[in-house]
């Protein structure tokens, strides 16, 4: 990245957890000032607005976590059909939510970028301990980036659908709240 007058942003000005390291090639594009290709370095020019540009929505997911993203469209689980047959086309309080959409080294199952919400369904093996702390994780870089992260079993999809679904729209309206 060449030096120039206009790169002044400092190391502290950069969100706590980037998707990138210091560095390291970057494949999509960054923002105005980074290019598919180019090093990442800690002096990227945001100017203002363009934060949310800079740290896109995927927020610079490489590109094996799209391939991922895509095998798992592929073969969803039932309960993954289910929800995705009410959130589709902005059946949901209209708004737009994404399948298995790729967010760093993620796929969450389902995503409102609008909201920043991340609705996830959990099969059997998120009861183990080790699943559980890899979950937390994972929550814990969401919400570093302003994402909720919000769960339900596989199970509460398939019994009370209505249920989740008022559930989500509650947390959409109180997210909405915040961000207004």
């Amino acid at each position: 990245m060449s030096k120039d007058k206009t790169n002044t942003k400092k190391k502290q000005d950069m969100p706590a957890n980037p998707p990138f390291r210091v560095g390291e090639k970057v494949g999509r594009h960054v923002g105005p000032c980074v290019k598919p290709g180019e090093k990442v370095g800690m002096h990227v020019d945001l100017q203002a607005g363009e934060k949310e540009n800079a740290f896109s929505m995927h927020l610079e997911a490489p590109p094996i976590v799209f391939q991922r993203a895509k095998e798992l469209r592929e073969r969803e689980t039932e309960s993954e059909q289910l929800l995705w047959e009410e959130l589709k086309g902005k059946k949901l309080g209209g708004y737009k939510f994404r399948r298995q959409h790729p967010v760093m080294k993620y796929v969450l199952d389902f995503y409102c970028h609008q909201c920043k919400l991340a609705v996830e369904l959990d099969g059997e093996y998120h009861d183990t301990m080790e699943q559980k702390e890899l979950d937390k994780l994972r929550t814990k870089h969401m919400n570093d980036f302003g994402i909720e992260v919000i769960r339900f079993s596989n199970g509460a999809v398939e019994r009370n659908i209505e249920k989740v679904k008022n559930e989500i729209l509650e947390v959409i309206k109180t997210k909405m709240q915040e961000l207004t």
